[in-house]
């Protein structure tokens, strides 16, 4: 894609109407893009397939040229337009216009301004007055469709959690663990086996140092277990009992210096045992005695999950509350990266995601970054991975092994253009790779939190930032690969009367119009009525990381 096809002329998403200033005057619409931080807008976090449309109604007053002003050539008119996708380029672009006597005339002049062709006028999205151009009689108010939008609180804090994996190996972990807590992270995930049981000890003594000054009640602390001291995930494993349980939480206790834990999560699954066993265990060792507050589990498959959940339910026990597989905008070639590891990054595990929304169980994401190579741009160039050495054998465990792993998983076409997106998308909004990549999962549901862990503090700084930006719709589909936007019969009614509409694409130099609409059929749409009625339904569940009751749902629903 080149710099000519990343950003267009558009309005926020298809649920709200925006005013557009034909002619100077009037004021912004409800929801518009702002760049600055504001109320303005509902965060939008699903990335699924809909259509945008947006109604726009010219009823300015001119502040320029004749003291009051004139509505003459403006009141009245409408322009309506929807946006639509070019799979050849995956370049979004406005396809329908019904345009009453000269009313297109606003929307041309915004174009014709355009630098790149393509791009709104910073002058018309960054007016201080709200979007009028005083004097000029002139004023626009339009706003990217391919952006990073900044609000104020788009995602809760507690979404964004401290990752302590390398804990062990920072050069003084209590000096980054007061980081961390001082720019706002009040979440830290750890495990039992992290730096062979490091991690968990230098937390603890953190912890117990700064008693003083931190509350625990203020902290949300996270650990998993039940693998012993498997460091790689082995299905081969020795297997678990409830009394080996038993003492892996009551290791990791001792070790934290803590009575509980906000969120207790085996490690990995084990197809040897049911997922009754699992349930019922953990309810007794950690629920029932007060040392868990909540549980959940990491890297378990969707079925098995399902299974586990819907257990509990019957039983009347306490369900999982959360699931921790990998999510990333690099979505793993195989599905695994490591072993025994589960992967929700593919287009096929959508409802999956939904699934997991509507029943509100928290995804609590990691390697978010995909080892870096959603953070560098220019780790393992393309043509510098050779395909033929990631099947060599190699001793497990060892650095060639990691890489290989690594590079076998990430380093494929789609990835490749998916972070050549994402650096385009960075580059025009002011962000870095990383944000991005982690802005991702963040903007696909409230219920979906990222683990984060660095141990350099401007890194702490960019992810802390992310509480205020979001990724807006049409970047998530280009994004995630969706290349076309669904219409209804009525909306290719309206196109088919129109087509070869050839206008503004003359006027800019294109030629003619001669995108297609995509058809549905019955059964396709009855799909899509049912699946928005769903959506439209469905509460959005805004995760809050402090409670102090064992919920059997286990997430809050205060934003």
């Amino acid at each position: 894609m080149n710099s000519k096809d990343t950003s267009l002329p558009g309005f926020r998403n298809g649920r709200t109407a925006a005013s557009v200033d034909a002619f100077g005057g009037g004021g912004g619409g409800e929801g518009s893009h702002s760049p600055t931080f504001g109320a303005g807008g509902s965060n939008s976090p699903s990335a699924s397939l809909r259509r945008f449309r947006v109604k726009a109604k010219a009823n300015g007053e001119g502040e320029g040229g004749g003291g009051g002003g004139s509505r003459g050539a403006t009141n009245g008119r409408r322009i309506s337009m929807s946006r639509r996708r070019l799979a050849s380029s995956g370049r979004v672009v406005g396809r329908q216009f019904s345009i009453c006597r000269n009313g297109a005339l606003a929307l041309a002049l915004g174009l014709l301004l355009s630098s790149g062709g393509w791009t709104a006028p910073a002058l018309l999205l960054n007016n201080d007055d709200g979007g009028h151009s005083k004097g000029s009689g002139v004023g626009m108010r339009m706003a990217h469709a391919f952006t990073v939008e900044r609000r104020r609180d788009a995602h809760n804090i507690k979404r964004i959690v401290f990752g302590t994996a390398a804990l062990s190996k920072s050069s003084d972990p209590s000096a980054l663990l007061d980081a961390a807590y001082s720019k706002g992270y009040r979440r830290f995930d750890l495990a039992h086996t992290y730096g062979g049981g490091q991690s968990e000890i230098l937390f603890g003594r953190w912890l117990e140092s700064r008693s003083g000054t931190i509350d625990r009640g203020e902290l949300n602390i996270i650990t998993k277990g039940g693998i012993g001291d498997d460091a790689f995930g082995d299905p081969d494993r020795p297997l678990l009992t409830r009394r080996g349980l038993r003492e892996e939480v009551d290791e990791s206790l001792h070790a934290l210096r803590v009575d509980r834990v906000d969120l207790y999560m085996y490690h990995r699954d084990d197809v040897r045992l049911s997922v009754e066993q699992f349930v019922d265990w953990i309810n007794d060792v950690g629920v029932s005695t007060g040392k868990v507050e909540r549980w959940g589990v990491s890297n378990w498959t969707f079925e098995r999950f399902k299974a586990a959940h819907s257990y509990a339910k019957a039983k009347g026990l306490v369900p999982p509350s959360t699931n921790s597989p990998q999510y990333s905008l690099a979505n793993p070639s195989d599905g695994e990266i490591w072993p025994s590891t589960y992967s929700i990054s593919g287009q096929d595990k959508e409802e999956e995601i939904d699934w997991y929304q509507d029943r509100g169980v928290e995804l609590l994401c990691w390697e978010v970054l995909a080892k870096g190579f959603m953070a560098k741009a220019d780790l393992w160039p393309e043509h510098e991975v050779d395909p033929a050495s990631l099947d060599a054998p190699v001793e497990r465990g060892s650095d060639e092994w990691r890489l290989q792993r690594m590079q076998r998983a990430y380093c494929h076409a789609e990835n490749y253009r998916r972070r050549h997106l994402a650096v385009r998308l960075a580059d025009l909004t002011g962000v870095n790779l990383a944000q991005i990549a982690m802005l991702y999962p963040l903007t696909r549901g409230r219920h979906i939190s990222v683990i984060f862990g660095s141990s350099k503090v401007d890194h702490l700084d960019d992810m802390v930032a992310l509480q205020h930006m979001n990724i807006d719709d049409e970047a998530m589909m280009l994004l995630a690969g969706h290349r076309e936007v669904m219409m209804t019969d009525a909306d290719a009614d309206a196109d088919k009367e129109e087509e070869g509409f050839a206008f503004l694409p003359r006027m800019m130099g294109l030629g003619r119009n001669r995108i297609r609409p995509i058809q549905l059929t019955a059964k396709a749409r009855e799909a899509k009525i049912a699946a928005e009625k769903k959506v439209a339904e469905r509460m959005p569940v805004a995760f809050t990381a402090t409670s102090t009751s064992s919920s059997a749902r286990g997430i809050g629903r205060s934003s």
